[in-house]
């Protein structure tokens, strides 16, 4: 499977999920897939994460769906260079006190 058909299927699958098309609706499941499309470079799938997954996960939701997005399901699609993402993105959340400031 091409690259771009893969992206494009874990966004449609997300979108399902969220709106409980063909399988019931999981929020969580959703951000997962859409978030693995975004963080694959599907642009598309970017901006569906922002506008519509984003939002409607409450805050204590995210590390389970973190855990969730593993590197060896975006390695078939990003190769090496998506070793270390996620712990990047993690790392960052980790040490967001909601300041402004970059330090």
């Amino acid at each position: 499977m091409p690259r771009s058909k893969a992206r494009g299927a874990l966004l449609d699958l997300g979108m399902m999920q969220a709106a409980g098309r063909g399988t019931p609706a999981d929020a969580n499941s959703a951000a997962v897939n859409v978030l693995r499309a975004s963080l694959a470079g599907f642009e598309e799938a970017r901006g569906v994460f922002e506008k519509i997954i984003r939002p409607a996960i409450p805050a204590e939701s995210w590390p389970s769906i973190f855990d969730r997005v593993k590197w060896p399901h975006l390695i078939f699609m990003m190769g090496p260079l998506a070793e270390g993402h996620l712990d990047l993105i993690r790392q960052s959340q980790e040490n967001d006190d909601g300041s402004e400031d970059p330090e």
